[in-house]
């Protein structure tokens, strides 16, 4: 039985684009989640639950890269320095640089991913603005 829920919110963000509300909720989710680890990471400690590399790395990890590869991370890591650290940190390590040998991984500007992010990138920050400045945060 299909998920309606998602089902709309999908049909939303590929018929509405930028102007589905389902964009800024994930803006604001993306927000949320590099704040909290700013903060987190703010202590000096190299991974988010400590000294130790952990399933919270494997597991966010990949999402942060589409953001990188979209040419989209910089958006929310300009202003935050601890988390560009662990960006840095988890992207020497080997085991995550063999990921670029994968196909699709390119960090090519001319990969389609990364002019698909470019093309969105400013509308995107100033989404990102208004989510900050309108937005009560929590």
């Amino acid at each position: 039985m299909p998920d309606i829920d998602r089902l709309h919110r999908q049909q939303s963000c590929v018929f509405e684009g930028l102007k589905s509300p389902y964009v800024l909720r994930a803006i604001g989710a993306w927000e949320r989640i590099f704040k909290k680890m700013e903060e987190t990471l703010s202590d000096g400690r190299p991974w988010i639950m400590g000294e130790q590399f952990t399933l919270v790395e494997t597991t966010s990890a990949p999402f942060v890269k589409v953001l990188e590869m979209l040419r989209l991370l910089d958006i929310w890591l300009d202003d935050r320095p601890n988390v560009q650290r662990w960006w840095e940190s988890i992207a020497v390590r080997q085991s995550f640089k063999a990921l670029e040998e994968y196909p699709g991984q390119s960090e090519d500007d001319d990969a389609p991913h990364a002019k698909a992010g470019a093309a969105v990138a400013n509308k995107i920050g100033e989404l990102l603005e208004h989510y900050r400045t309108t937005i009560p945060q929590l």
